[in-house]
């Protein structure tokens, strides 16, 4: 069977992976992506929180998936992912919910976590507006460390193309135009681009979508690299680790700084943004707003870095989701990519859809 993957970030890349260690020399499969080198756009560029759901507390199907891939994730990727012992989230009075909505929210997916007291609240610019804290063993992701394990293992396995725009799926003949060059032949074509999420399908199957330009800004971790603050459930900030003492810091408000309607623009707009047009106003704006939530006194000298990263988000969405799903249109698989850990979630149904098309019946391998 010949697989085509339309997208090299995380989840292209781990959808190949499982496929590949499942069916081995089987499935051929072949991996575009429009990049000078996988997982170098969105994949790379976020807040590397290996999520289980705290940060969804009105989403209640993003908490279940982050939660069923979460164990799978560090089996996978154990030795990418640290846990801050002052893993606090924080929910603010003006929130759209309050401490005890927030905590029954948790507890119906059995969530574990720890409430505290005052000691957090000195990371706080105005600790009265903190109705409550609760303490989590959510991790951090080494993502250029995550990259690098999963590339590796990839380069021997499947067939890489790199710098390679994907411009036209024919879901019907298993055909790509790719650079402007025909490449068919394939049973399934899996759309895992992230953003060209509706590239091969038909109107009336695809995804209503929203597109973001994000940043997030790098920084020393001002109060150590083992301190993760999260305000919750509104228009606030989170600092977060991101390894080698550094810290993201990310504003609700000011993190998605550019809002765009269609792939085109968005990706017009990503390329001004390399040229380094708004970052300066953007890193302000930043900065100036987790100065005013929480106990800092930042500059934009203090930010080392700006990290650039598309965002795809549903259209009409009313409660923060950020779910995984998959369409289907002949021998195209669409997939709308969520957290990182709800790619396990999605790849059983992309091996259910395989199967019951019947491309072949493989037997079961696990390892390579």
């Amino acid at each position: 069977m010949n697989i085509a993957i339309v997208g090299g970030g995380f989840y292209g890349c781990h959808i190949a992976e499982i496929l590949k260690r499942k069916y081995l020399s089987q499935v051929s499969i072949d991996i575009f992506d429009r990049s000078e080198s996988l997982m170098t756009r969105a994949a790379t560029n976020n807040q590397c929180r290996l999520h289980l759901g705290f940060h969804y507390p009105r989403s209640t199907e993003t908490i279940r998936q982050t939660i069923q891939g979460f164990h799978q994730f560090v089996d996978n990727f154990g030795d990418c992912v640290v846990y801050p012992t002052q893993n606090y989230y924080a929910v603010h009075h003006d929130g759209y919910i309050n401490f005890d909505e927030y905590l029954n929210a948790m507890d119906e997916h059995d969530q574990k976590y720890e409430i505290v007291g005052c000691h957090p609240h000195r990371f706080f610019r105005e600790p009265k507006d903190i109705a409550g804290i609760i303490r989590v063993d959510e991790g951090v992701i080494f993502l250029g460390d995550m990259a690098n394990k999963l590339t590796t293992w990839l380069e021997s396995k499947v067939h890489i193309h790199c710098n390679a725009l994907v411009s036209v799926i024919d879901a019907e003949n298993g055909s790509l135009m790719v650079n402007d060059k025909l490449h068919d032949g394939y049973d399934v074509i899996i759309n895992a681009t992230y953003t060209d999420t509706n590239l091969g399908l038909p109107k009336e199957k695809c995804f209503e979508l929203k597109y973001e330009v994000t940043a997030i800004a790098i920084m020393d971790a001002p109060f150590g690299d083992d301190v993760a603050l999260t305000i919750m459930d509104g228009p606030f900030v989170s600092l977060y680790p991101v390894g080698q003492g550094k810290a993201s810091l990310s504003s609700v408000t000011h993190t998605p700084f550019l809002k765009c309607s269609t792939v085109a623009d968005l990706e017009t707009q990503l390329a001004k943004v390399k040229k380094n047009e708004n970052r300066q106003s953007v890193i302000e704006a930043i900065v100036n707003h987790g100065n005013e939530l929480l106990n800092l006194d930042l500059t934009h000298k203090d930010v080392q870095e700006l990290w650039i990263a598309p965002k795809t988000k549903i259209l009409h969405d009313s409660c923060d989701q950020r779910l995984t799903e998959i369409r289907t249109h002949e021998k195209l698989i669409s997939v709308l990519c969520g957290k990182l850990d709800a790619v396990y979630h999605i790849t059983d149904q992309i091996v259910e859809v395989i199967e019951e098309n019947n491309y072949q019946t493989f037997p079961e391998v696990v390892d390579l």
